[in-house]
């Protein structure tokens, strides 16, 4: 979808950490969160911690809007 050039600027204008970014690129491939624990060999709640967060960062109310402000982002870069 990113280049990882472009990903790495994203997740810096974003500020997200290292494992949130690792949630929101899985989120992003429309992983669920079972698939993320188990890729990320952590639990669903730890995934849970990190998506929250990032919403609250984001100021974005699920996903799609967390989707949606990645775009924006890039598009500003562009």
């Amino acid at each position: 979808m990113f280049s990882a050039e472009e990903w790495r600027r994203i997740v810096q204008d974003l500020a997200l950490s290292p494992r949130q970014a690792e949630v929101i690129g899985y989120v992003m491939q429309s992983k669920k969160d079972k698939e993320i624990a188990t890729a990320m060999q952590i639990s669903k709640a730890t995934v849970r911690t990190y998506f929250d967060r990032c919403k609250q960062q984001m100021n974005a109310i699920d996903r799609v809007a967390i989707a949606c402000r990645i775009f924006e982002t890039f598009r500003r870069q562009s």
